[in-house]
């Protein structure tokens, strides 16, 4: 029965996460679409960078330049939604609580290390699930306001 409750909740997560990812990708891209791929770059500290240009060299030619999200971590996204300039954008998509930018970064802080140990086929604590269901809701409560 618990193999299943984890089960429900690990999809779960990689669902809210996927919902996560595409929130970011309407955000950034409403703001900048042609340019929305080199922008995304230009947000990331530069040691991410270097890693992103690595992995995106198994990006195939005439790939959709906003695959270059597939590449990012979750943890990463908040960068991109909360940078100054697309923030206005982003706080539309995610509500206008005068706490949204620090309830979205709370979520995600929750979230990334257990959707992480899951991508990796960790154990993970029953606990940290719940907590990590609880601010996938959150977010996704957030998206619908």
């Amino acid at each position: 029965m618990l193999a299943v409750f984890h089960g429900e909740l690990h999809a779960k997560i990689e669902a809210r996460s996927a919902k996560i990812e595409a929130t970011s990708v309407i955000g950034v891209s409403s703001k900048y679409s042609v340019g929305a791929a080199a922008r995304i770059e230009k947000a990331l500290p530069e040691p991410e960078r270097e890693s992103l240009a690595r992995a995106l060299r198994s990006q195939q030619a005439g790939a959709d330049p906003l695959g270059i999200v597939d590449y990012l971590y979750l943890r990463q996204l908040p960068n991109l939604l909360t940078a100054n300039d697309v923030w206005a954008d982003a706080k539309v998509r995610l509500g206008t609580a005068a706490d949204a930018k620090q309830r979205l970064l709370a979520a995600v802080d929750i979230i990334a290390p257990t959707r992480n140990e899951i991508a990796h086929i960790r154990e993970v604590a029953p606990e940290r699930l719940k907590k990590a269901s609880v601010a996938c809701d959150d977010i996704i409560a957030m998206i619908k306001a």
